[in-house]
C-alpha cells in the first residue's frame, strides 16, 4: 500500500523496492510478541521478483528474531540455498523451523530432500 493506503500492483514495484518493503515488514513483525515463527523469510522477494536479499539483511532479521525468541522457517519452495540462512541462524543461535510448503502429500518433506541433496547425500 502507498502512503494513502491504496494498494499498489506488484507489477509496479521494482525488485529493489519489493526487497526493502519485505525487509521493513519483517523487522516490524518481529516486534509483535505473539509471533513464534517467521515464515519463509524474504520468500516473496525471492519468488516473485527473483531478488536475493543480502547476507547483511538476512543477518539483521535473523539476529533480531533470535533476540526475540522467534524461529526462522527454512522453506523448500522459497529458499533456493537454505544453507546461507541456516549458517546465519547458527551464528545467531536462532531457532529453526523446517518447512516444505506442502500443499499435497507428495511435497511433504521436500526441505529434508533439498538439504540432503545440497549436502550430497
Amino acid at each position: 500500500m502507498d502512503k494513502n493506503k491504496i494498494t499498489i500492483p506488484s507489477s509496479e514495484i521494482s525488485p529493489g523496492e519489493a526487497l526493502e518493503i519485505e525487509y521493513r515488514m519483517t523487522m516490524a513483525v518481529l516486534d509483535n510478541p505473539v509471533v513464534d515463527i517467521l515464515g519463509h523469510i524474504f520468500g516473496m522477494s525471492i519468488t516473485r521478483k527473483q531478488i536475493i536479499p543480502s547476507e547483511e539483511m538476512l543477518f539483521q532479521c535473523i539476529s533480531k528474531a533470535a533476540k526475540k525468541g522467534v524461529a526462522i522457517e527454512i522453506n523448500s519452495k522459497y529458499h533456493p540455498n537454505p544453507n546461507v540462512i541456516i549458517e546465519i541462524c547458527k551464528e545467531n543461535n536462532a531457532l529453526i523451523s523446517l518447512g516444505s510448503d506442502a500443499h499435497c502429500k507428495n511435497t511433504i518433506g521436500n526441505i529434508v530432500k533439498k538439504l540432503n541433496k545440497i549436502k550430497g547425500n
